[in-house]
């Protein structure tokens, strides 16, 4: 337990936290639109948005 503690008295802990959060909160809506149009079989791509043939079953 070496390091426990070491940023208790850092004032940017907090914020560093908060980025962190949100972060993830951006990464998951991100996943959850491409797990979207994966279920639509529909997934944008830079050359364009490209229609699968077939669908999940």
């Amino acid at each position: 337990m070496k390091f426990a503690g070491m940023f208790k008295d850092d004032p940017q802990f907090d914020e560093m936290l908060e980025f962190i959060e949100e972060e993830r909160r951006q990464l998951d809506a991100e996943m959850e639109e491409y797990y979207r149009k994966l279920d639509a079989n529909v997934l944008d791509f830079d050359e364009g948005a490209i229609a699968f043939p077939f669908s999940r079953s």
